[in-house]
């Protein structure tokens, strides 16, 4: 609860809408959202006053029909607009992983192997929007 949502004396009654509307997204939050159990190494707890463990986003950048994101927790995720796959590569225990995830299926490989033809294909694109991420000036930094 805010100090000011319940005071009928608030000196900025146009804000009643606005407060209304962050009180849902809260309580939406707190139900779907809050302390849900992510498999992400390195998540970092990030104090809000509420419990969360969430990545922080670094840098991200968009091409095209790319959109790639740097978090700082040794993980990178590419979104490929056009046909709605998500790829996420991160690091564990020392280990290089790609999640391939559409919107039917999800796929993870560690990158220590032999990769199969299909997650090959997908990371051609994937890795050079990596790389436009690391060397374009123009990309969003977070700090």
């Amino acid at each position: 609860s805010f100090p000011w949502d319940n005071n009928a004396n608030q000196p900025f009654p146009e804000l009643n809408h606005r407060v209304s509307l962050l009180k849902y997204y809260i309580q939406y939050m707190d139900e779907n959202l809050a302390d849900s159990i992510t498999f992400i190494p390195g998540k970092e707890t990030v104090r809000t006053g509420q419990k969360t463990t969430v990545p922080q986003l670094r840098r991200w950048g968009r091409r095209g029909d790319y959109v790639a994101m740097e978090m700082n927790n040794h993980l990178v995720q590419v979104n490929h607009m056009a046909d709605h796959v998500k790829v996420v590569i991160w690091v564990y225990n020392s280990d290089l992983f790609i999640t391939i995830i559409s919107t039917t299926t999800s796929y993870t490989h560690s990158l220590s192997s032999p990769c199969p033809h299909n997650i090959r294909n997908r990371m051609e694109d994937t890795l050079q929007e990596v790389k436009e991420l690391m060397v374009t000036k123009g990309s969003e930094v977070i700090n």
